[in-house]
């Protein structure tokens, strides 16, 4: 329950999951995603001290991620959930506030569903019909 309470998964799923599909990761990726949950803003790596954060980015801190920076044309499809404890529902939004005033809306869509967690999205028994269809349509339209 690290990532919120999922809705939609079944043990023989989760068990296979982790069996199969699991990946190494280093260190510094997990520090960087807690980084992510405590601070203000989608940052780079906080290297821990203004010196060491000087010798990557030429400032003390490390710079927000230029969301801007997303090319308006690339097609955007954006999934929340609503028990999602690592992408919840106040950060959601500010990243979709963010995006909206630079992204071509026509080119984005947004998919909300309350009931889900993090884990549903990969995982849940009905993924395919709630998430992974409703991309599909969206990715073949554009």
């Amino acid at each position: 329950m690290v990532e919120g309470p999922d809705c939609c998964l079944n043990a023989s799923t989760v068990c296979n999951f982790l069996q199969h599909a699991t990946q190494s990761t280093s260190i510094k990726n997990l520090i960087h995603m807690s980084q992510m949950i405590r601070y203000e803003g989608v940052r780079r790596y906080d290297y821990g001290n203004a010196k060491e954060n000087m010798k990557h980015y030429n400032q003390p801190r490390p710079p927000l991620y230029n969301l801007s920076s997303i090319p308006t044309h690339v097609p955007m499809f954006l999934t929340h959930g609503g028990q999602d404890f690592l992408g919840d529902v106040p950060d959601t939004r500010h990243l979709l506030n963010t995006l909206v005033r630079t992204h071509d809306r026509d080119n984005m869509e947004v998919l909300y569903v309350p009931d889900y967690a993090h884990a549903d999205f990969v995982i849940g028994y009905n993924a395919p019909q709630l998430v992974y269809e409703p991309m599909v349509d969206f990715l073949q339209r554009h």
